[in-house]
């Protein structure tokens, strides 16, 4: 539906910062359409328009600014988003990514993001570093990341995770696990270890792992 006619139904909040989990990423239902107003061979401007359903409907605009570029070994990507909704909240995020193949199957990708919202006040903003391993080609892969969160000018997490994922049954099936290791600030950096299992169904054209 939303590749024939832009229009999308979802429980994903927009505009998060690099790095964070599915699991911190959920919100209210949101129905909406999207699209590229213009684009050229290496840049594209995208528009989004959505209602969410959260203590009453929320209506929710973005429009977005998109570059690509090569840069010797180097694929880049870099984007400008603005965001408003009817509760009178602006903000904005800023977002970079670099990737890099290191080997016929190993992968290397940096990741930048900051974030401002006149609801919160404050900047929050991730850097993250993720290798790679494709063990079989549309299979499964390793991805192993290390992350670091900060809120203003204090780093407030810092993370680690290893995640595995398979295509399983049929096609259109994936499972994941996910270890992690977390030091939060709220818990005075302490070790916090967790795990996170997934399961991705696939209806419409498969995605390369």
């Amino acid at each position: 539906i939303e590749r024939r006619f832009s229009i999308y139904a979802d429980n994903v909040a927009s505009n998060v910062i690099p790095g964070l989990s599915p699991t911190e990423t959920k919100d209210n239902l949101r129905v909406g359409v999207r699209g590229a107003s213009t684009r050229g061979r290496r840049w594209q401007f995208t528009r989004d328009l959505s209602l969410r359903a959260s203590g009453g409907l929320i209506l929710e605009a973005l429009v977005a600014a998109h570059y690509h570029w090569y840069w010797g070994h180097w694929d880049g990507r870099a984007s400008q988003s603005l965001f408003w909704n009817n509760q009178d909240s602006l903000g904005s995020l800023t977002r970079l990514v670099l990737d890099r193949q290191l080997a016929p199957a190993w992968y290397l990708r940096l990741q930048t993001g900051a974030k401002y919202t006149q609801e919160r006040e404050y900047w929050t903003a991730s850097q993250v570093v993720k290798v790679g391993w494709a063990i079989s080609e549309n299979r499964d892969y390793l991805l192993g990341s290390v992350a670091a969160f900060s809120k203003d000018q204090l780093m407030d997490e810092y993370r680690a995770e290893v995640t595995y994922r398979r295509r399983v049954w049929r096609q259109w099936i994936f499972i994941e696990v996910t270890p992690s290791l977390r030091f939060e600030r709220e818990r005075d950096f302490e070790s916090n270890p967790g795990v996170r299992l997934g399961l991705d169904l696939f209806f419409g054209g498969l995605p390369k792992l």
